[in-house]
């Protein structure tokens, strides 16, 4: 198995030809990620990380697809998994026995037709008193550097420099409080996978939706697009109330490398 440097893609992307996730565009465009090959010429199957989420492809019957696999990058404490045939399932569920879930995943298209300025503005606007809605901007990851979602969301980023620098992101505050936040994951030629996050205890109160709605409306006003992918029905219906087309359904593993993930 070989690391594949970031900007030296072109041995690997073919194996991915057919996908246009925003993971792996990040990553095949030179943006950000890092990505492993059974080998440096010719490769049969490859492996494309950005943050946590992994995107494998190719030849799961080759000599390093084992390998491949089940590597674990350094400090990983979890992993989603998304991959094309299930010969691929059966590898993954080997490596990580006891310690993943199964989930099916949601893709929306890239297609903005589906968007309403004016219903997402209405969003925006029908937030609860006491909550509002900040860009995360250099005090914002001052003030709450030590936030676990703060952390989770400058990750896949070169540090907090990186990410002020090319991340779009806002926050949701309750008086002192960060209860929520949208960030672009990860950014691709003309647009960025999206990651929303809300605390549990302020959920069903349409902060989700204002925060959907006002990333889509600057996104917009940038002329990028923002792509979303579910891994809930809860964040399928978000997207559909937002405005998003559903394009297709694919299998993944959320991968608990700190203990055990399998269902109860």
């Amino acid at each position: 198995m070989v690391e594949v440097k970031l900007g030296d893609s072109r041995a690997i992307a073919p194996l991915f030809w057919n996908s246009g996730d925003g993971i792996i565009l990040s990553y095949l465009q030179g943006h950000m990620g890092r990505a492993w090959a059974d080998s440096a010429e010719g490769p049969s199957c490859a492996r494309i990380a950005v943050g946590d989420f992994q995107f494998i492809a190719g030849d799961s019957k080759a000599a390093g697809a084992a390998e491949l696999a089940a590597y674990v990058p350094d400090g990983a404490k979890s992993m989603v998994y998304a991959f094309d045939g299930e010969p691929w399932g059966e590898i993954i569920r080997r490596s990580f026995e006891g310690r993943f879930r199964e989930v099916e995943r949601v893709a929306f298209a890239r297609d903005a037709g589906g968007f309403d300025a004016e219903r997402l503005r209405g969003f925006v606007g029908g937030l609860p008193e006491g909550i509002r809605i900040a860009p995360i901007d250099g005090a914002r990851l001052r003030e709450f550097a030590d936030a676990e979602l703060m952390l989770d969301w400058i990750s896949p980023y070169g540090g907090a420099e990186d990410f002020l620098k090319r991340s779009i992101g806002f926050c949701a505050l309750f008086g002192g409080e960060l209860i929520g936040g949208i960030t672009s994951l990860c950014v691709y030629d003309g647009g960025v996978e999206v990651e929303i996050d809300v605390l549990p205890e302020h959920r069903r109160r349409g902060v989700g939706a204002a925060l959907g709605a006002t990333l889509i409306l600057e996104c917009l006003g940038r002329g990028i697009f923002p792509s979303w992918d579910a891994a809930n029905p809860i964040s399928a219906r978000l997207a559909a109330r937002l405005g998003y087309r559903e394009s297709h359904r694919y299998a993944s593993y959320e991968i608990d490398l700190e203990g055990s993930a399998d269902p109860a």
